[in-house]
């Protein structure tokens, strides 16, 4: 963390880079030794403050997200193409950051499967999910910008690159059209259409009248 803020903000005191690093259940920042249990840092990282606002976002601005994965090997030509993206984002004069995640799939992940426990989708895929989310100031430049990024990302390396039809979208990382009565919505969440239909059956079971809902919840079976 150290070095990376070092490298593009060359003038930030060391007081300051303690303060952007996330810290460990005493307070202290990681220190890149000590031994961490999994839960301990992903609080760290994704839940608490500095990594995060108060209210749990990583950015008090504006974004526009977007996270894809790919049940087919990645095409020739993906990593550079993500590269030079990034760069030009990180190079960019308009209001605009980046946080972008890469999230491999399969093996245990795909061998748990086999035991048909629960509903989790996509198990054996080859790229579980690209985060590519962009924050952005209000001005009309930076709206247009993040706007050209998302496009890029989506055209030039999820659709060029990644995947084929129907993509593949984490339950976590949901947007776009989120009306989950639409196959060509829970299609790109559920990979097998027995499971999709298996937990409308459950749906009606347990929430008939669908009390607990919003356009992204499975709806109650009608058969």
């Amino acid at each position: 963390m150290k070095e990376f803020i070092k490298k593009y903000e060359d003038t930030v005191e060391e007081s300051l880079i303690d303060k952007l690093s996330p810290t460990d259940s005493r307070g202290k920042p990681y220190d890149g030794i000590s031994h961490y249990t999994l839960s301990e840092m992903s609080l760290g990282f994704t839940r608490k403050s500095p990594s995060v606002t108060a209210t749990g976002r990583e950015n008090r601005r504006p974004y526009r997200k977007a996270c894809y994965g790919s049940n087919n090997k990645l095409k020739p030509g993906w990593s550079k193409t993500l590269t030079n993206l990034l760069s030009d984002v990180v190079a960019t004069k308009d209001d605009i950051a980046c946080i972008f995640q890469v999230v491999v799939g399969g093996g245990a992940q795909a061998r748990l499967g086999k035991a048909s426990i629960n509903s989790i989708a996509h198990r054996d895929a080859q790229l579980s999910g690209i985060v590519f989310d962009l924050f952005r100031g209000e001005d009309d430049e930076s709206i247009k910008a993040a706007d050209e990024f998302g496009h890029r990302f989506e055209l030039d390396v999820v659709n060029a690159h990644q995947t084929a039809y129907p993509k593949v979208m984490a339950q976590w990382a949901s947007h776009g059209d989120l009306d989950m009565n639409k196959q060509e919505v829970w299609e790109k969440y559920f990979d097998k259409p027995d499971t999709y239909h298996r937990l409308r059956r459950i749906k009606k079971d347990v929430d008939p009248d669908d009390i607990f809902h919003s356009r992204f919840t499975v709806r109650p079976s009608t058969e």
